[in-house]
């Protein structure tokens, strides 16, 4: 019999053991939500373009983030404006 010591000194380490990977999962959990647990928002900074407003438009057409027609557009803005 156990004479009472309830689960022995196996159980006493089984214990320890899930304690141990409790603390880990909550302390990896706090680092994973970073400021986000504080209430804080966190934004993306705005991209900032080097160059001329032409050289930027030049890339935008590169990046295929405009057609051919809209470059040719705002290009032409440009050189009415001046």
């Amino acid at each position: 019999m156990m004479n009472g010591a309830g689960m022995g000194i196996g159980g006493f380490w089984v214990v320890i053991v899930f304690l141990v990977v409790v603390v880990v999962g909550v302390v990896a959990v706090v680092v994973m939500r970073g400021d986000r647990g504080r209430g804080t928002v966190v934004t993306k900074e705005p991209t900032v373009h080097e160059g001329t407003a032409r050289d930027v438009i030049e890339m935008r057409y590169a990046r295929g983030e405009i057609t051919a027609a809209e470059m040719r557009s705002m290009l032409d803005d440009l050189d009415h404006r001046r």
